[in-house]
């Protein structure tokens, strides 16, 4: 028994961290990409984002996998498709609250090129919530690798289905949940652009003069860490 163990994990676990090394592999070159340029580039990607976004992520990997067939490499390719938004939409909120820092303008004011300033000057500075997320992220690929793999090649989904909608009827109202969702995850990157937008105006704006009882002062915005700019 403890051998069958052994074994069955070893082949869990490896599909765990190749799958969710694939969701990295994708989501954060394009959740760099996403937060450096911003524009019509970075709401195409984050866009296509929330679409993988609104679908359940498990159903979502079923789907693939019944599409691709039922195999060890289509079961990491399922899994890297269904979880790269999560690194990407990280990664950007990284990426923007870091690439108005000083060491990112200097590297811009001696003529980097674009790439490396974002692989060799900004991920390396973001890579702890990256590799927080692949963390949590290995103890659910483990349980979605046992569920694509365990599935029947035809289920009888029909019935099944039928039956559990039956038992709960909320189920129903799954379309407008999805509406919800991506409609939610639309604001959500419209609230990030906005604070990102009102750091930047706080960080370039110019110090005030003033003067009391004949002494001038200079007052300058006061970062959120407390610090002078």
């Amino acid at each position: 028994m403890l051998t069958r163990v052994a074994l069955g994990a070893r082949v869990s676990i490896f599909v765990a961290f190749t799958g969710v090394g694939i969701a990295t592999g994708i989501g954060v070159p394009l959740g760099a990409i996403a937060g450096y340029y911003e524009g019509w580039l970075g709401e195409g990607i984050m866009r296509v984002a929330d679409m993988v976004f609104t679908f359940p992520a498990l159903l979502l990997a079923l789907a693939l996998v019944t599409v691709l067939g039922q195999s060890k490499l289509n079961v990491l390719i399922a899994m890297g498709l269904v979880y790269w938004p999560v690194f990407a939409r990280i990664t950007r909120g990284s990426v923007l609250s870091v690439k108005e820092e000083d060491f990112v303008q200097a590297a811009r004011a001696i003529g980097e090129q674009d790439t490396r300033i974002i692989f060799s000057e900004i991920l390396p500075n973001v890579l702890a919530p990256i590799i927080v997320q692949a963390t949590i992220s290995l103890a659910v690929a483990v349980l979605v690798e046992r569920a694509l793999v365990s599935r029947a090649r035809r289920p009888a989904a029909g019935p099944v289905l039928g039956a559990h909608a039956v038992r709960q009827p909320q189920l129903h109202d799954a379309s407008a949940v999805v509406g919800d969702s991506a409609r939610c995850l639309h604001h959500a990157d419209r609230v990030e652009h906005q604070l990102h937008r009102r750091r930047t105006q706080r960080r370039t704006r110019p110090p005030t003069r003033t003067t009391t009882g004949g002494t001038e002062l200079m007052t300058r915005a006061i970062t959120p860490g407390g610090g002078r700019e």
